[in-house]
Formats: structure tokens, sequence, C-alpha cells
């Protein structure tokens, strides 16, 4: 058996794919299967965002993450997780407003 999440579940089909006598089963997270052949991930990244950019896509160009984050790595991680927080979420009286 052979699992795989995010990256790994494209390591995980494919070696099960290349190797069928040694996986009797796979497992695979949060990224669907693909069959080779299909568009590129950047391209399909692409698309994903909208009229946003998708934030794979933001960390594509070398050179521009390092850019933003290195001047301040404290404050940049320090921002990240205060956004991600439960304090800055909209609460469940909020409604959705599109």
């Amino acid at each position: 058996m052979i699992i795989g999440h995010d990256w790994g579940a494209t390591i995980a089909a494919h070696s099960a794919l290349l190797a069928p006598e040694v996986f009797r089963g796979v497992g695979i997270l949060s990224v669907p299967y693909a069959p080779p052949g299909g568009p590129r991930p950047s391209e399909a990244f692409a698309q994903m965002g909208g009229l946003e950019e998708f934030y794979v896509s933001y960390f594509q160009e070398p050179g521009r993450a390092e850019s933003e984050i290195e001047p301040d790595v404290r404050g940049w991680l320090a921002g990240f997780y205060r956004a991600l927080s439960g304090d800055t979420m909209a609460g469940p009286d909020a409604g959705f407003s599109p």
C-alpha cells in the first residue's frame, strides 16, 4: 500500500502505476489523480485563481517571495499567522457577502 498527500499524492499514484506488482493499493489525499499528458500544473494554477492570483503562482517567480519576506521574516510570519487566526474571522452571525 502506498499513500501520498499533497504533492506526494502524485508520487504515490505514479508509483502504483509504474509498479503494480509492488503496490496492492494506493491512497491519494488532497490532490486528485491527473493522468499524464494533461495541462501543466502552472497552467491549471493560473486558471484556479480567476481574477485573483492562485497562491502557488506567487512562489513560482524566482526571488519574488524572498524579496517580500526576507526584509522582515518575523513580521511577515506574524502577519501570516494573524491573518489565519480565529480572531480575524467573522463570527457565525456575520453572514456572507460576495
